[in-house]
């Protein structure tokens, strides 16, 4: 099994910090930009329809009510509930749950040198131009693009 798997099993439902590396989505015709984020204060293992938010959003009392008005996993399915997704092409998602300590870090480097959000933004597809108070109740990471869990 991948490590990074067996680190998010061993941290289900806790606490943890996690590092992951992608390429951004870029405009046709741009230069490849790296985004390496370190984000802490996750849960790990996140069920969807049992979060407090989830259910006010809903107008539901419970994770049962709120499942039966669910939209689904977007083509995904759980490999190890609820931790691990399968998604197309069998690439794997770590989920998490993010909160409002959730505290994102994020660096961008274009041709390996480190750059400001600023000066590469004209290069970003809008998918990669989230506003700070924009933040998901639950996240899907890529499984390969993360380099650490703490």
């Amino acid at each position: 099994m991948n490590s990074i798997i067996e680190k998010a099993l061993a941290k289900k439902g806790q606490f943890a910090s996690i590092d992951y590396t992608r390429p951004c989505k870029v405009l046709k015709n741009a230069p490849e930009i790296v985004k390496e984020t370190k984000v802490s204060g996750v849960r790990i293992g996140a069920e969807y329809d049992a979060l407090k938010t989830t259910l006010e959003n809903k107008g539901v009392a419970n994770k049962n009510e709120a499942h039966k008005v669910n939209n689904g996993l977007n083509g995904m399915e759980y490999e190890i509930y609820p931790v691990i997704l399968k998604g197309k092409n069998d690439k794997k998602y770590l989920r998490i749950e993010t909160s409002n300590k959730t505290r994102f870090n994020t660096t961008y480097k274009m041709g390996g040198q480190v750059v400001n959000k600023a000066d590469i933004e004209q290069y970003l597809q809008a998918s990669e131009k989230r506003k700070s108070g924009d933040l998901p109740s639950v996240m899907n990471i890529g499984i390969d693009t993360i380099t650490e869990i703490r």
